[in-house]
């Protein structure tokens, strides 16, 4: 699921370019950890709030008055429901 989205190749990415010198079982190991903690933190990021998300942007949906507004509302909260149906 997570290596449908860029930022999570690119988290994973980075950490393997972090000391680049020859790696030993050791190095691997510690590699595996920090991409571990890594991944976790851009995880909560990008979809620990995906229910509140929706919650708030809905309640904003029903205050919008602009056409534009809706449609630029409705947009975000399909998106937030297909980062939720990934999870």
């Amino acid at each position: 699921m997570w290596a449908l989205y860029d930022k999570c190749d690119e988290s994973a990415k980075n950490v393997w370019k972090e000391h680049a010198a020859p790696c030993n079982a050791f190095m691997v190991e510690q590699k595996i950890k920090d991409c571990t903690v890594k991944l976790a933190t851009w995880s909560k990021i990008e979809f620990g709030h995906v229910q509140s998300k929706i919650r708030e942007l809905e309640l904003s949906l029903r205050g919008a008055i602009d056409i534009k507004q809706r449609d630029m509302i409705i947009s975000e909260i399909s998106q937030w429901r297909r980062k939720e149906e990934i999870l």
